[in-house]
């Protein structure tokens, strides 16, 4: 058995870790005092939750875990997110914009929907 305990200082700044599974869902555990043990082929956490170490693709640290959203009543939409400068830095839809913004590095965005526009600072 192995554990790993993750703390913000070990995280640089970041004060998730976030874990995406084989077919791109994700699940994300706050730092503070989170405590994860690997055991029979699974992933445990402090909280309760387990995940099936087969179907984890990747795990990384993240800034934020709120539901960044634009409104709309269709989370299909197609959102970009733009640099303060303007260059697109990425594409997604309303749906997954959390998990985009969340591979995104500290700092301010323009997301766009193309009928609404917010500018979202990502700590």
């Amino acid at each position: 058995m192995f554990i790993i305990v993750a703390t913000a200082a070990n995280a640089d700044s970041y004060s998730y870790l976030v874990v995406e599974a084989n077919d791109g869902t994700t699940t994300s555990f706050a730092l503070t005092d989170l405590t994860i043990t690997f055991s029979d082929g699974s992933l445990v956490a402090s909280n309760g939750t387990t995940l099936t170490l087969a179907d984890l693709a990747k795990m990384y640290f993240g800034g934020t875990t709120d539901k960044v959203q634009l409104n709309t009543t269709n989370d299909d939409t197609a959102v970009k997110i733009y640099s303060p400068s303007g260059t697109l830095v990425a594409e997604t839809t309303n749906a997954n914009l959390a998990t985009a913004c969340s591979r995104l590095p500290k700092g301010i965005y323009v997301i766009n929907n193309g009928e609404t526009t917010k500018k979202v600072m990502l700590k």
